[in-house]
């Protein structure tokens, strides 16, 4: 089934809007992407003001005022990611070498994943911040001369024998370590 985007014009997919049962056709009128553009913005809004309610207490002008500013910012902030983007996929082409690492967790047992960095230890490093145990393990590094490459040859080798979720493998760190190796 088919649907019409009240902001953006596009005719897209029903599963493309927010469920909202209240609505005849049990969704909203405005795409998923258009909805979650609106709620970055009426989050800068609000915190601009201090919250919804304190939004709310403002006239109509001042109301529009913060808009427009929270329009201004979002923007720059869109603008500067495209920017930082850009920065990176420029440096990454004049330095692509680096490694390709092996990560377990004793919490994922049978998975491993495969990634690339050009600092392993300050990879390793935010990924214990996201454990509360501490308990990643970089369990092989080797250094390559293309990183993204690398990374794409091993995921590509990997994911046609065994599970896969993003980055991470259903497989035995040997086996892992066995195709790291042997394609570099």
């Amino acid at each position: 089934m088919l649907k019409r985007c009240g902001k953006c014009g596009s005719t897209k997919s029903i599963s493309d809007f927010h469920k909202a049962y209240a609505r005849a056709d049990g969704h909203l009128s405005i795409c998923k992407s258009c909805q979650n553009g609106h709620n970055a913005l009426q989050r800068i809004f609000f915190g601009l003001v201090g919250g919804r309610k304190r939004y709310l207490e403002l006239s109509k002008p001042q109301r529009k005022a913060v808009r427009e500013s929270a329009s201004v910012i979002q923007e720059a902030r869109l603008d500067a990611s495209a920017v930082y983007a850009a920065a990176d996929e420029k440096w990454n082409a004049k330095h692509p070498g680096g490694f390709v690492y092996i990560i377990t967790n004793p919490a994922f047992p049978g998975w491993v994943k495969i990634g690339l960095t050009t600092d392993p230890e300050r990879r390793l490093s935010n990924y214990q911040t996201a454990s509360p145990y501490r308990d990643y393990e970089m369990v092989e590094v080797v250094k390559v001369n293309d990183r993204a490459s690398a990374e794409i040859t091993i995921h590509g080798d990997l994911g046609g024998k065994s599970e896969r979720k993003g980055e991470w493998f259903r497989t035995t760190v040997d086996a892992a370590r066995a195709h790291l190796q042997f394609s570099y």
